[in-house]
């Protein structure tokens, strides 16, 4: 059953909260670490510029950095430590590295991180341990993961997949690219390209992550155990970038980049030295084709074992959260539409709720507001505080409700983020209610 929420730009104006910080970098910046230090390379492309050297940090062996979004902050990890690294003034400088020192067990090789959008919450690949560690924000020196998970110690790249719920992480190593079931432990396998290097998820789409394979130059698209769709390709030139020891995506452009630790290919153009920055299309070729952001005559990164990130703009996403509370038509799950262009942007017209798994033709519910709660409701539990409850047209008898929910271009709802979770009726007149949902409204 399709129905219409008319009256969303009012409930959203009236339950929005946290409004993003700007930074002092540009959006699409990007930042790259190596052994030899920091560099930025600014969004429209040219030569990096060092801004910090490697001696900052007490050296750098196989260092990664993460982007830390609504801050002017990067987390950047290298053998033992975690470091954080602010940015400030116009042009962006980097000041000194803040050493983070977690408590963590044995001796840690820290290799891989990853920032839950919706969660804030750290995930920090450990090789040495065998481990991935979850850290809660706030980032203070001497903190201690709240989780630490157990992976393979082969495990070369990690990623958090925040579209699945309960969490899950993404890993890439020896046996391929699988997917690792938090609470469980359960691995599955996504891809078996085996001896992938890196990873990263695509927040529109679940089982869609992209990984790059250095050795054979390969940057793919995960799209079934056995399926990958090719992505370093452009025209009949193939690959374009070569060692790609890193990947990361764009939620807001959708493109992904690309760190060619051994340069360009020269089918595709004549670019001197190593470390180059390309940015592709998903999949590779049509009618946009690669665009290497660096310059012919060098990339201004220096250094190897390279790794990226970019300075998000203040995107859109959504993601579950809670406990599910069975019902006599399943599960109930309050989710927005999997898809390319459903996320909750500004101006998505196109934007939906569902929910499944409901009471057949139960009347629904729908609480909104900012702030999560932990209410009993009969055997269920309330995982909102609603600012505004919302009566809604009963599922149908297969227990679904498909709910268009166009989102406002109202420039004050940028950064705001929205929980929402729907109650609903058994045939007994006993209350059920779904996972709760946050969304949060950005480009």
């Amino acid at each position: 059953m399709f129905r219409r929420l008319a009256p969303l730009a009012a409930l959203l104006l009236a339950a929005s909260s946290g409004f993003a910080q700007p930074s002092s970098l540009g959006p699409k910046d990007l930042l790259v670490v190596t052994t030899d230090g920091l560099f930025r390379l600014p969004a429209q492309g040219g030569f990096a510029t060092q801004l910090l050297p490697a001696a900052a940090f007490g050296g750098l062996s196989s260092p990664a950095i993460e982007w830390v979004p609504g801050t002017d902050d990067a987390l950047v990890c290298t053998g033992t430590q975690l470091f954080r690294v602010s940015f400030q003034g116009t042009p962006p400088a980097a000041l000194a590295p803040v050493a983070l020192a977690p408590s963590l067990p044995g001796t840690p090789l820290l290799f891989d991180l990853d920032l839950h959008p919706g969660t804030g919450e750290l995930w920090v690949l450990d090789r040495g341990n065998g481990l991935v560690h979850r850290f809660d924000p706030p980032f203070a020196p001497g903190m201690a993961p709240a989780v630490s998970v157990a992976v393979p110690k082969t495990t070369r790249g990690m990623c958090v997949d925040a579209r699945v719920w309960p969490r899950s992480l993404v890993l890439a190593g020896g046996t391929g690219v699988s997917r690792l079931d938090v609470a469980t432990g359960e691995q599955t396998i996504v891809s078996e390209l085996t001896f992938a290097t890196a990873v990263d998820s695509e927040p529109d789409l679940e089982n869609h992550p992209m990984a790059a394979k250095t050795g054979d130059h390969k940057i793919v698209q995960c799209v079934g155990q056995h399926l990958v769709a090719n992505i370093n390709l452009g025209g009949l030139c193939a690959p374009v970038a070569l060692g790609p020891v890193d990947v990361e995506w764009s939620p807001t452009n959708r493109r992904l980049y690309a760190l060619a630790a051994d340069g360009i290919n020269p089918c595709w153009g004549a670019y001197s030295g190593k470390n180059h920055v390309v940015r592709f299309q998903v999949p590779g070729g049509g009618p946009n084709p690669p665009v290497v952001l660096t310059t012919t005559a060098g990339s201004g990164i220096t250094g190897q074992a390279g790794d990226l990130c970019l300075v998000l703009d203040d995107f859109a996403w959504g993601y579950r959260f809670g406990p599910d509370c069975p019902s006599s038509g399943g599960a109930p799950s309050l989710d927005h539409a999997d898809g390319i262009g459903l996320r909750p942007f500004l101006g998505n017209a196109a934007f939906t709720l569902e929910l499944r798994g409901a009471p057949p033709s139960s009347p629904v519910w729908l609480l909104l507001g900012t702030a999560e709660a932990s209410s009993p409701l009969g055997a269920c539990s309330v995982l909102v505080a609603p600012t505004v409850t919302v009566a809604l047209p009963p599922v149908d008898a297969s227990g679904v409700l498909d709910l268009a929910a166009p989102v406002p271009s109202a420039p004050a709802l940028l950064g705001a983020t929205i929980l929402a979770q729907a109650a609903l009726l058994e045939p007994n007149g006993l209350p059920v209610t779904t996972t709760g949902l946050r969304l949060h409204l950005g480009e």
